[in-house]
């Protein structure tokens, strides 16, 4: 399964990466939201892990750019975040029809939860 990254810490995206591996998932990390959506042409996803906070676009911006898109209107999304779901500005109606599979809130969560979370959306 292809997973794409949304993370723009280098160091901490290097971590998730090779957690996401460590189960059996090919990656493609991107550092900026313009760099997800080129990456999510030249290989469509089956996933994606979004950090919200991103320069330039924000995570929801980039969010509505990728549903905009027919081709990835089913391809569920996992915030992975430090913008807990009360401070991210999407209320769970809102989440749900832009299909958030999970908002997992990094100082809370786990690799761990982070691994069986995209697991049970790919499965």
């Amino acid at each position: 399964m292809r997973v794409l990254l949304v993370e723009p810490a280098d160091n901490l995206g290097k971590v998730i990466v090779q957690a996401l591996e460590r189960v059996g998932m090919t990656i493609d990390h991107a550092r900026s939201a313009q760099q997800a959506i080129s990456l999510a042409d030249a290989n469509k996803p089956d996933a994606v892990v979004l950090e919200l906070a991103l320069p330039g676009h924000n995570g929801v911006e980039f969010l509505h750019e990728f549903r905009s898109h027919a081709d990835w209107n089913e391809v569920p999304i996992i915030f992975y975040s430090q913008i807990s779901a009360e401070e991210c500005g999407l209320n769970a109606e809102q989440r749900q029809s832009l299909g958030i599979t999970a908002h997992l809130y990094k100082p809370t969560s786990s690799l761990k939860v982070l691994q069986t979370t995209v697991q049970d959306a790919l499965a």
